[in-house]
Order: structure tokens, then sequence, then C-alpha cells
């Protein structure tokens, strides 16, 4: 019976160790690039011990729970952990959908269950406490053996060589923030060593009238023969229209904001630097300063907010002379339902095709002009159910094994390439780049490991 009973107060003491740490389990599942144990929560648990009370130890719980979901989110989304910070102020521009609403319901619901259990284990705890001190330690310390035999101990990464390729199974996250802010400041803009391809391809090409489209969460296939037949496919609608087609593989270094800053600038960092400097007046020149140098009359368009991220600011003051955003094409006319996309529900903005024949449109009688055109819809979360207008054998979406938001997603950027290649005349455009911003952000293992890391894919297209 004595050995039954210190069975059971060993097992009621683990509880409070596996649920303080359960949130890491999931990702099991979704693609969290994070340990499954962060040394932060083991705090939570020796507060138990140091304190009377349980909310010292429930208040701690609560403040390294939403450091981690800060270092989540950074991580699924692509951004920096500074810029998801600066993000926060855009959240009034945000739509929410109901699955968005529950999952904060669910935030809440979780702080308070483990509010309930520190509330019960906190008596066990202090009657047991070098039991319950020696139980956390062990457990501790055969983690971190085993990250030791796996070789992807990075505590101690100073002392032993580590095998950056592997998951560590305990971590520290605060770690991680030092190792940030230590290295990167929040106004610093950096030269890429590798020119990008939007800033290498436009630079000293003055022919004719030029655009650059890049394209929301269009990523690098990680199956080459797949990304391939999606490259074969397009090129020949384009040189139906008299143009060749080249392709290719960017590097990419975090957000869409980012991918701004690559394309445009050739540099990375954070697009803050630029709301307050123009480009000419610094080191960092930004394709239109140079374009219009060469006589081009330069232009910018999204179909969303320019409130968002202060596009409309920090665009002017790269030299963009003509900005259109969602706003002026409500001035212009009157947004049908229609006309909305349903696609990304965060942000309702007029659907990519029809601000597409917008940028044709504002445009036409220019007799010279370089156009810059971010498009959207093809943001994570994708709700709507895709049809491909245009299906092959040898590229057939409905086949691929990923979930059926990431099939729909990758339905929309075919089709919308579709578009372009039926809205681009050879008489009117001389030279397009098409790229992609980013990997799509999807939460799961499956739909991320379809597409390659830190890598999108391009189209060159020139005429004849």
């Amino acid at each position: 019976m004595n050995i039954l009973f210190q069975y059971k107060q060993h097992l009621k003491l683990l509880i409070p160790i596996i649920v303080i740490n359960a949130f890491g389990l999931v990702g099991l599942y979704l693609f969290l690039p994070r340990p499954l144990f962060y040394i932060e929560y083991a705090f939570v648990l020796l507060a138990l011990i140091v304190f009377k009370n349980y909310w010292q130890s429930f208040i701690l719980f609560i403040f390294i729970f939403i450091f981690d979901l800060f270092n989540l989110f950074s991580s699924l989304f692509l951004f920096q952990i500074g810029e998801l910070l600066n993000s926060i102020r855009f959240i009034q521009l945000y739509h929410f959908s109901i699955q968005q609403l529950m999952a904060g319901t669910s935030f809440f619901a979780y702080l308070f269950l483990i509010g309930y259990l520190l509330k019960k284990s906190h008596p066990l705890i202090q009657s047991q406490k070098k039991l319950f001190l020696k139980i956390l330690a062990s457990l501790y310390l055969i983690i971190i053996f085993f990250d030791f035999l796996s070789g992807s101990n990075k505590l101690t990464e100073k002392f032993i060589e580590v095998d950056s390729s592997k998951k560590n199974i305990v971590g520290s996250f605060v770690k991680d923030y030092v190792q940030y802010f230590s290295t990167v400041s929040n106004s610093k803009i950096e030269i890429l060593k590798d020119s990008s391809i939007g800033f290498s391809s436009f630079l000293k090409d003055t022919t004719g009238n030029q655009m650059l489209i890049v394209v929301e969460s269009w990523g690098e296939l990680k199956d080459a023969k797949l990304q391939k037949e999606l490259y074969s496919w397009i090129t020949q609608k384009f040189k139906k229209k008299g143009y060749d087609v080249s392709t290719g593989i960017s590097k990419t270094y975090g957000s869409t904001v980012t991918a701004g800053l690559r394309e445009l600038t050739n540099s990375k960092g954070d697009y803050g630097y630029f709301l307050n400097k123009k480009s000419a007046e610094t080191p960092f020149r930004s394709i239109f300063d140079e374009k219009k140098l060469q006589g081009y009359e330069t232009f910018g368009f999204h179909p969303y907010t320019g409130r968002m991220f202060f596009r409309s600011i920090w665009w002017k003051n790269l030299g963009i002379q003509n900005l259109y955003f969602r706003e002026q094409y409500q001035l212009e006319y009157k947004i049908k339902e229609n006309e909305l996309n349903g696609e990304a529900h965060y942000f309702p903005s007029v659907k990519d095709e029809i601000f597409f024949d917008y940028v044709i449109n504002k445009t036409k009688n220019t007799p010279k002009k370089f156009v810059y055109y971010l498009t959207l819809n093809s943001h994570i979360p994708y709700k709507t159910l895709g049809k491909d207008h245009d299906p092959t054998n040898l590229f057939d979406i409905s086949k691929m094994e990923i979930s059926d938001q990431a099939r729909s997603q990758l339905i929309h950027i075919k089709n919308l390439l579709e578009y372009f290649s039926q809205k681009i005349e050879s008489k009117d455009w001389d030279k397009i780049l098409i790229v992609g911003d980013h990997m799509p952000p999807f939460l799961t293992l499956q739909d991320r490991g379809f597409y390659e890391d830190g890598k999108v894919p391009y189209l060159l297209i020139t005429k004849h």
C-alpha cells in the first residue's frame, strides 16, 4: 500500500509539469520551429514551491505564455520578432473570422484551466517540496541528456558542436530573443549580398514599359518536377502572346514587407527606416529612384488599404510618383460585393484580378512607365474552395498530398498567373517580372513541407 501511495503521489506531482509544458506538444502536428519544452516554463513550477500563494505562479505563466505566442507567431508567419510587435498597431485593420474568434476564446479558456490546475496542485507541492523538485530536475536533466545524445543541444552550443538541422527537445526562447536583439536593430537596413531578381533585372534596363508583380504567398515547390511543370505551363501562355520567359529561384528574408524591401531597394531590414527618410536622400536607393532618372513615370498598386504597414508613406518615400490602394479604387468605383475577395478574410481587399484590370487601365496612357503591383488574395488563411481554370495532367493540384486549403491557395495562384498572361499584351509591356514574396505560412507540417524554406519562384518575361 505504501508503494502504491508513493506512486500516486509521484503521478500527481507529474501532472502540473506535463500540463504546463503541454503547449509544446502541439508541435508534433503543427510546424512549430521550437522545442517541445522551454526552460522558462520550469520557473512557473518553481514558483509553486517558493510562494505560499498560487497566483504568483499563474501571473508568471501568463507572461511567459504570451511571450511564447509572440515567438511562435513570428516564426510561423515569417515576421521577425520586432516586426510582429510593430504590426500590432494595425490590428484594427484586420477582419477576424469566427474560427479566429473561437481561437481567442480557447486562449482564455486555456488560461483558466491552467489557473485552476495551479490552484489545485499548489497545496500538494507545498507539502512535498523536495520530492517535487527532484522530479522536476530529473525530468529536465533526462531531456537535456537526450539532446546531447542527438547532437542538438543548443543550450550549450558554445561548448559543444551542435547539429543545427536537428530540433532541440528543450530550449530557451529568452536566449533566442537576446540573440535577435543583439544582432538586429529596428532601424537597420542592409544591402543584400546577392542582388534581388527585381533590382538586378530592371536597374540598368531602359527598354520600354516595365512591370514588377510580387505575388502574395507564392512559394517554391519542394518537388522540382512539379515546379518545372508549372513553369512549363505558364511559359506557353506567355509565349503565345509574343514573350520569352526565363524562370528561377529567389531567396527570401521574411515577411511580405521584407519582400518589398528585397525587390524595391535590394536590401533587408525594417521598413520603418523609410518612414521618415526618402531613399534618394540615403545610401539605399530604390528602383523607383533609378527609373525616374531613366525617364520613367513610376506607379505603385496594392488592392488593400495603404494604411497597412504605412505603405502609403514609405512607398512614396521610395520614389513612387503615383500610388493606388483600395481607397483610390473606392473613390473611382463603387466596390461591389463580388469584387471583394473572400479568400483572405483577414483583409477585405479588391480581388487581385479586378485590381490588375485597374492597374492596366490607370497606366494605359502613360508613354514610359515602371509599375509595381503587390497582390493580396492568396494570403493565408485561405478559405475559398478554388476551381482550376485550366487543369493539366502533369500539374494536377487535386491529386497533391496537401490540405484543401493549400490546394485552393495554389489554384488561386495558378489562375492568377494565367489571368496575367491573358491581360498582358506585348504591344503595351516590354518586360515583366512576377515573383513570390515568401512561402505560404501554413500551420501544418504537411503543407509547409510541400514548399522550400526561404525560396520563392520567379518568371522573367521579355518581349521577343
